[in-house]
């Protein structure tokens, strides 16, 4: 069967951590930094949970697509050690065509502590990066009608580059999730990318801080900023509050529901496969939304990026 899309982006292997306790510090008056999360220097903390699980978002979003029934590839760097052979493990039980997948000789695996709040199930990731500084890419080699990328870090301007020329020349659909590097950088900094951009997926923190607001404002305004620049559609998720979706046709929004949060990460990852699968089957963006929102709320039930992904 022909791979419909190929994620392009980070794979990694994450260590889940839940500390007996966390104390979390109110920092409001910063927008894009509201709370952070400390514990006492010096100390030694006792920890509830210890796991080691596959992820990063080429892996999370690869095997979402999957059980929901859209034929996928990924385009990701690991090491030569055992965490690069956990994560091509977890992709090929999952029936993700790993062809793509660069393996760096002598190279380590890209990693993630994560730290959870058991009373929030928000989160803290440290992450380090070794393999997937050797991410490649080349339009040739991608033989799917969609591409989805994020999570790219050295050399992201060259690469948004060669993506560019994807859907300008290769006529690939793009759909974008920016990673921090490019939030930092800007929308002018990716003119040129944007423009080919079909849909552009990111969370609340993630829009104020790429429009450079300084005050909140008008949801529909600071989404208007975004799609000004380039994108067809822009779809912001707000946690409980649901998803926004606006484009040059219309405006709305989908709720989600309140449930006890086990574990914050992959939700995001989760929306996407959740609303891209059903986005390239459907094209309805209301109903690819709703699909997100149970995606992202079951895998917010379990710990892990992978265990609570839904099946088609």
């Amino acid at each position: 069967m022909e791979n419909q899309l190929t994620t392009i982006g980070s794979a990694t292997r994450d260590i889940f951590l839940i500390p007996k306790k966390v104390l979390v510090i109110n920092n409001e008056k910063n927008l894009a930094c509201q709370k952070l999360m400390a514990f006492e220097y010096g100390a030694k903390e006792a920890v509830e949970y210890l796991s080691f699980h596959a992820g990063g978002t080429a892996v999370n979003v690869a095997v979402g697509l999957e059980r929901q029934g859209i034929q996928t590839a990924a385009l990701c760097a690991v090491g030569e050690d055992e965490s690069g052979k956990a994560v091509l493990e977890t992709l090929e039980k999952e029936g993700v065509d790993t062809a793509l997948v660069k393996i760096v000789p002598g190279g380590r695996t890209d990693r993630s502590l994560i730290i959870l709040d058991k009373m929030t199930g928000e989160r803290t990731a440290f992450v380090n990066k070794s393999a997937g500084q050797e991410l490649e890419i080349e339009c040739s080699s991608i033989d799917s009608e969609a591409i989805f990328v994020s999570s790219l870090k050295y050399d992201w301007e060259e690469k948004f580059k060669e993506l560019e020329k994807c859907a300008a020349t290769f006529h690939k659909r793009l759909f974008f999730t920016p990673g921090t590097t490019q939030v930092k950088a800007g929308m002018d900094k990716m003119a040129g990318f944007l423009e080919q951009v079909e849909v552009i997926l990111l969370n609340e923190d993630e829009a104020i801080e790429l429009t450079r607001q300084k005050v909140k404002v008008n949801m529909r305004k600071m989404m208007a900023d975004i799609c000004s620049h380039g994108p067809k559609t822009v779809v912001v998720t707000s946690g409980e509050k649901g998803v926004y979706v606006y484009n040059s046709r219309e405006f709305f929004h989908v709720p989600s529901k309140r449930i006890k949060i086990k574990d914050a990460t992959g939700a995001g990852d989760a929306f996407v496969s959740g609303f891209l699968a059903t986005y390239l089957r459907r094209g309805s963006l209301k109903i690819a939304a709703e699909n997100g929102v149970r995606n992202a709320v079951s895998v917010i039930t379990h710990i892990g990026t992978l265990e609570g992904l839904l099946r088609k």
